[in-house]
């Protein structure tokens, strides 16, 4: 049996963060164990246990700040800990790791950030503080690439603690599309703000009326208002026949939606109150290593996962025109849509295979669980 490298969650939700499910059955000298607060899917994803902690009533002036006001909680999660004799604690998102601090004792603390946590949070005078002890007392501050490492840095985490921990997805077996009259964009997301959505259907909307071939397929995450708001403003703008809108589908069908794709879309934008990636969405990797190209915005750390030109393009955040333009230009050009899709998949492999994320990862391990 390998060393245990505890992972703490608010939210064990594999199917919305497909990373987890591969890089967890990646890590092989170290064995994973999952501690969350909230559990769904966990017998579908690969771990040697699940153990959900108690769930704690949030108080109104603590639950805006997103922070647990329980006691014992501390306790709890220390107990947990030494009952799977975790020799490392690794809390995904800041605020998951602010509330470890109290519990880890003397095991090395590694968080993980990956959005929210780092774009909006130290906004908040109160995150200030208690980020400015997190980032003096934990071991390793993990971020998706240079422009996130870039925030944390502003944030007040030390640079010598900061490190460049990609994440990975699994490269697929490649299905040969069926040839068709039709061009599929395939847009994949939850329906907030920073996803940039409306700006991915104005931009469908434009392309589309000059060229009917076009069909835009949108899986969506968020409630059925959201929902039923984005069926109807495909409607307003002319394309509601060309559209679908579909709920979020398990991790295994999305790959047979991006095999069935001809080109992926997802152009985030920086949100109103700051929001933003914080990284580079999975699903954009997930698209590359299908062989899509991809058309999506210099934002965050997408320009790491996106090569514009190479692999795919990137526009400015809001640019609809621009979207429009590359969107129209892969429709006609199905040796553009290979040669990227080519491209992509290569850079994929060579960067952003979850066996070499795994291996990376569990090498961070070895060196906090050897040192501690």
């Amino acid at each position: 049996m390998g060393d245990v490298a505890a992972q703490l969650f608010h939210s064990y939700l594999p199917a919305s963060e497909a990373f987890l499910h591969v890089l967890l059955s990646g890590l092989r000298r170290f064995v994973p164990e999952i501690l969350a607060w909230n559990i769904e899917n966990g017998d579908r994803f690969p771990a040697r246990r699940v153990l959900q902690l108690s769930v704690c009533r949030l108080t109104p002036r603590w639950a805006a700040r997103q922070v647990w006001r329980c006691a014992g909680i501390d306790r709890e999660l220390e107990q947990a800990l030494s009952r799977c004799r975790a020799r490392l604690l690794h809390a995904h998102f800041g605020d998951c790791a602010v509330r470890a601090l109290g519990a880890r004792k003397r095991i090395p603390l590694v968080s993980s950030f990956y959005g929210r946590d780092i774009t909006v949070l130290p906004r908040d005078p109160a995150w200030r503080r208690r980020y400015r002890r997190l980032f003096s007392r934990g071991d390793l501050f993990l971020a998706e690439g240079p422009a996130m490492a870039e925030r944390m840095e502003t944030a007040g985490a030390p640079p010598e603690r900061i490190r460049i921990q990609r994440l990975g997805v699994e490269i697929p077996l490649l299905p040969r599309r069926a040839a068709r009259e039709e061009v599929v964009v395939l847009f994949c997301a939850r329906l907030t703000e920073k996803k940039g959505f409306p700006y991915a259907l104005r931009a469908f909307a434009k392309a589309a009326g000059g060229d009917p071939r076009l069909r835009l397929r949108v899986i969506a995450g968020g409630d059925e208002a959201a929902i039923e708001e984005a069926r109807r403003t495909a409607g307003d703008l002319g394309v509601g026949e060309r559209v679908s809108v579909e709920r979020f589908v398990p991790y295994g069908l999305l790959w047979d939606a991006l095999a069935d794709a001809d080109l992926f879309l997802h152009p985030s934008v920086t949100a109103r109150d700051g929001d933003g990636e914080g990284g580079a969405p999975t699903v954009l990797m997930m698209a590359s290593a299908s062989g899509l190209p991809v058309v999506s915005s210099r934002h965050a750390d997408i320009p790491q996962v996106v090569r514009d030109g190479v692999t795919g393009f990137l526009l400015p955040e809001r640019d609809v025109d621009g979207l429009a333009q590359s969107i129209g230009a892969l429709a006609r050009d199905p040796a553009l849509r290979r040669g990227m899709g080519g491209a992509g998949r290569a850079h994929i492999e060579a960067e952003f295979d979850v066996r070499k994320v795994a291996a990376a990862l569990e090498d961070l391990y070895h060196d906090l669980a050897g040192a501690s």
